[in-house]
């Protein structure tokens, strides 16, 4: 179905079946591609220069969520990154076609993003949050902020990892594992 010069990864099916997500990697860079089965088309929502990754499809298939890692967040294999630019997720709508930010780490410990031991980094709950992972205190915690937006919610909390994560039945629970 889809042919691109990059590689083709995170690969994920909308609700209604009516749109199929993924990430285009292009070596410095990747962006979200969206198919669309009834236009037979494929549009980038919000597009940049950055790393954006992990789409995730609202409960109804009617918007997008991602992550957005700054372009200019070096990572180099084997070191540890605790600071870059700060990482972001960023939500679409397909009704309206507008895309915006919801979320945005703080500046220092926690701004370059880490991710868990599981396929997704984000999960999009039944009551319309975003449940994703953050090095805030220097532990790799689960957060939620709502879908629109505001201050993120600490999930939990305590000295240990996160390491999995799974959405519960009907999206109104999340099941994790830890090394505590």
């Amino acid at each position: 179905i889809l042919k691109t010069r990059g590689g083709i990864s995170q690969v994920t099916l909308s609700p209604d079946g009516r749109r199929l997500a993924f990430t285009n990697r292009r070596g410095d860079h990747g962006f979200i591609g969206v198919y669309d089965f009834e236009t037979r088309t494929v549009t980038h929502p919000d597009p940049s220069v950055d790393g954006d990754s992990n789409p995730v499809f609202s409960p109804d298939g009617s918007r997008l969520a991602f992550l957005r890692e700054a372009a200019n967040s070096l990572r180099l294999p084997f070191a540890p990154v605790r600071e870059a630019e700060p990482w972001s997720i960023h939500s679409f709508d397909f009704r309206s076609g507008v895309a915006r930010e919801v979320f945005r780490a703080d500046r220092g410990r926690g701004s370059a993003f880490s991710g868990l031991a599981s396929p997704r980094q984000i999960l999009w709950s039944a009551d319309d949050r975003l449940v994703f992972p953050w090095e805030k205190t220097g532990w790799l915690h689960l957060y939620s902020v709502g879908a629109a937006g505001g201050p993120p919610l600490a999930l939990t909390a305590g000295e240990f990892e996160v390491e999995h994560v799974s959405p519960g039945p009907f999206g109104t629970t999340v099941v994790y594992s830890s090394n505590a």
